[in-house]
């Protein structure tokens, strides 16, 4: 029995390339598709559209799929995934996939997805990940999670994640947890998570947690804990907590 292809044709530059196919490879200014040659002369600029869904897409461009791709994508530049990637997603520039990621995500730049992700991610600057992350995430500034991180969370400043955090929490100023973190915290000024902390915290100036902390606190000024702390205090002035703890301040 033949094997039902993926997608129906190509946009090239804006001329359509009418070719079925599964597998998408993209190098040397050739476009091959399941092994056969279809477009040459492509330039490092050009987008190659995919009408339909893919099965393997590797490129030293950009690529846009406007379907689901299931098997893993290799993107030298700017990489679009209209529906779900069922595997792992590596891009060198800006990055979107509207559905989930069943597996890591590695992308260069700004990076957006509509959906999970079931494995680690890791993106350079201003991400927004519209769902849970099943490993640890790995991002620069303007970082937002929408849903729960069950490994580590690295990020720098204003970053957000509006679930739990399983593992340690890592962040620059003005950073956010709308849920309990389930290791350490490590973030500069201006911090507020509003959950419980399972570990230590060290922060900056002007911090708060709203819970429990199961470790010791290590904080500038102005910081607030509304709830419990199990271990040591070390704060600046002004800094309150609102439930059981031995304070040292300096």
């Amino acid at each position: 029995m033949e094997e039902k292809k993926s997608f129906t044709g190509l946009v090239i530059d804006g001329v359509t390339v009418e070719c079925e196919g599964s597998d998408l490879k993209i190098s040397d200014g050739e476009v091959t598709v399941d092994g056969k040659v279809v477009k040459t002369g492509i330039g490092a600029s050009v987008t190659i559209i995919v009408r339909g869904d893919a099965r393997h897409v590797e490129c030293t461009g950009s690529v846009e799929v406007q379907g689901d791709c299931n098997g893993a994508v290799n993107c030298g530049g700017a990489c679009t995934v209209g529906g779900d990637v069922n595997g792992c997603l590596s891009s060198g520039d800006t990055c979107t996939v509207g559905g989930d990621v069943h597996g890591s995500l590695n992308c260069g730049d700004t990076c957006t997805v509509g959906g999970d992700i079931s494995g680690d991610f890791n993106c350079g600057d201003t991400c927004t990940v519209n769902g849970d992350v099943g490993g640890d995430f790995n991002g620069g500034d303007t970082c937002t999670v929408n849903g729960d991180v069950d490994g580590d969370f690295t990020g720098g400043d204003t970053c957000a994640v509006n679930g739990d955090v399983d593992g340690d929490f890592t962040g620059g100023d003005t950073c956010a947890v709308d849920g309990d973190v389930g290791g350490d915290v490590t973030c500069g000024d201006n911090c507020t998570i509003d959950g419980d902390v399972d570990g230590d915290i060290t922060c900056g100036d002007n911090c708060a947690i709203d819970g429990d902390v199961g470790g010791d606190i290590t904080c500038g000024d102005n910081c607030a804990i509304d709830g419990d702390v199990s271990g040591d205090i070390t704060c600046g002035a002004g800094c309150t907590v609102n439930g059981n703890a031995e304070e040292d301040e300096d």
